[in-house]
């Protein structure tokens, strides 16, 4: 019994280490992204998409500025498909807290249409089919696993119906409204500054 003891104790005393109480930050990195949104009810796949020029500082939590962008992502109904990209023009830093919670400032998005289909026929759209700002505001969780962010209810503004060559009604139709949704998980190590490892592998908070 005494053996088993000691064992624990130095356990105990050797192997609980403390992650990210000091050092500098990270350097920049492009994180993956993946994620799903819903635009005026309906459903989008995000599809593979990167934050750009991130950066996560473990003893802190502090979550360096940087900017989404997804390529080539597809939403529609019954009659009317898009096929999109969406990025952001202003970068949003943020902070993972002590006991998890996460939150980055407020992004301000932009949805660029560059596809259209209407009944099955291709339509060309031009270059002014974009909405924007859009205002999200994401938080979530952050662990080792990543960063599990989410919005819902934030607005898209529809844009002037002559845009888009002339077929901005059908687009706002899907696009615009007030009760859209989103939800983004970010790859990478985010776990809560001052976490603590048992032999640097399993979280025990």
């Amino acid at each position: 019994m005494g053996n088993i003891g000691t064992r624990r104790a130095g356990a105990s005393a050797g192997w609980l280490l403390v992650v990210g109480m000091a050092g500098p930050a990270v350097a920049a990195t492009d994180y993956a992204v993946s994620g799903s949104a819903t635009f005026n009810g309906n459903a989008s796949a995000l599809g593979e998409g990167q934050f750009l020029g991130s950066s996560y500082t473990s003893a802190t939590g502090v979550i360096g500025a940087g900017t989404f962008k997804f390529q080539g992502a597809g939403v529609g109904n019954a009659g009317t498909s898009l096929t999109y990209h969406l990025d952001q023009s202003i970068a949003s830093a943020g902070q993972v807290g002590a006991d998890g919670l996460a939150a980055l400032a407020d992004a301000s998005m932009r949805l660029t249409v560059v596809g259209l289909t209407l009944s099955g026929t291709p339509r060309a759209v031009g270059t002014d089919c974009v909405f924007e700002p859009i205002h999200i505001v994401l938080d979530g969780n952050g662990s080792a696993s990543g960063l599990e962010l989410s919005a819902t209810g934030f607005s898209i503004a529809p844009i002037d119906p002559n845009a888009c060559n002339g077929f901005a009604t059908a687009i706002n139709n899907l696009i615009a409204g007030n009760a859209n949704s989103i939800a983004l998980r970010v790859e990478g190590n985010f776990s809560p500054p001052g976490t603590i490892f048992v032999a640097g592998f399993e979280s025990v908070r």
